[in-house]
């Protein structure tokens, strides 16, 4: 590959790497040649500002096949050329209605899950049944299909409750057992994540009012403790 160098007595800061240039001064094979700036060493002293180049023989394939390359590249760096932004290309289940299909598809067998799921969860309350449905179903069709449940009242786990009272959450469950609170009257049913397992567990969740009665039990039995001391 035939190259050279050359010292610009003075600089040239728009010359930069791969810019076909011209030359004169030389034999004319080389003045009529095309060559492609390889290096370009822009130097500011005490001097003044110098431009070494290096350039090279554009023979690569054709020599104006590879001045047009590098021109293109060129013009691109500097903003003459914008970059097109690709088309999107149209999914090949467009307007062929299996997308639809699909969804629908999915909604009817997470349907069925929560079907399966009642059947052996007999005791959630229709908002927790609910709330499971919308779980399942608005992911899918990416909107509210299923509106979730307002819950006007806060509910408490059994672990919550124990917390409040010093008192552990088997406790707790005993309590209400012994005292038949698992009750509308007292709460409602929810699906839980079981404590021992990965398996989903129906689990009762205690209202302000099974609140209250929690803590006049737990107050009778502290004094009759008291009581039996004395």
């Amino acid at each position: 590959m035939a190259k050279f160098s050359l010292q610009l007595a003075q600089g040239w800061a728009d010359l930069i790497p791969e810019t076909p240039i011209n030359v004169s001064g030389f034999k004319a094979e080389i003045d009529q040649a095309n060559w492609i700036l390889t290096t370009a060493t822009h130097t500011l002293n005490d001097q003044g500002f110098t431009t070494a180049l290096a350039v090279e023989y554009a023979g690569w394939i054709r020599p104006d096949f590879r001045i047009r390359v590098n021109q293109t590249f060129i013009d691109y760096r500097r903003g003459k050329i914008t970059k097109e932004t690709p088309k999107r290309q149209p999914h090949r289940d467009e307007g062929s209605g299996l997308p639809e299909f699909r969804k629908a598809k999915a909604m009817q067998i997470v349907m069925e899950v929560a079907e399966k799921t009642f059947a052996w969860a007999t005791l959630l309350s229709p908002l927790s049944r609910q709330g499971v449905i919308a779980g399942l179903i608005n992911p899918l069709a990416g909107c509210e299909v299923v509106p979730l449940p307002l819950l006007v009242e806060k509910l408490y786990r059994a672990s919550e409750i124990g917390k409040l009272f010093d008192v552990s959450a088997n406790k707790i469950g005993r309590i209400a057992n012994d005292n038949d609170m698992k009750t509308e009257q007292y709460g409602e049913y929810h699906l839980d994540k079981s404590r021992h397992s990965d398996k989903q567990v129906q689990a009762f969740r205690y209202n302000n009012h099974a609140l209250n009665t929690f803590r006049h039990i737990l107050i009778a039995e502290q004094e009759a403790k008291e009581h039996a001391l004395v």
